[in-house]
């Protein structure tokens, strides 16, 4: 795993792309497995659901140093979004993947 970063960092037509990352996610209910916001066997009034875990998450990325550059809602209730760059190289995977982290550990320690 190393040695494959190492050549890809040492890449030098590699380092001068810049690349941009998009991660969706639905927030599903604890007790019913439901998307957030969605009654069981209803339809959903239009209100944005889990807005306060977006912006939570979206701060910690911020203060970790994250190049989180925008977060949005989808069509469901309960489904967002975030968008990690433009990022230089590999950076952009690096910064994707402490941006899901940070969100598990904020979703854990939040219940």
């Amino acid at each position: 795993m190393f040695l494959l970063r190492y050549a890809l960092i040492s890449s030098l037509g590699f380092l001068l792309h810049r690349f941009g990352i998009e991660q969706g996610y639905t927030l599903l209910q604890p007790d019913v497995k439901w998307p957030l916001g969605w009654p069981v066997g209803g339809y959903p009034s239009p209100q944005s659901f889990g807005r306060d875990i977006l912006d939570a998450h979206y701060k910690v990325c911020i203060y970790a140093g994250i190049n989180i550059s925008g977060t949005n809602e989808e069509v469901m209730p309960g489904q967002w979004e975030f968008q990690i760059g433009p990022s230089v190289g590999i950076e952009a995977r690096d910064h994707i993947w402490c941006a899901r982290y940070r969100f598990f550990r904020s979703r854990l320690l939040r219940g």
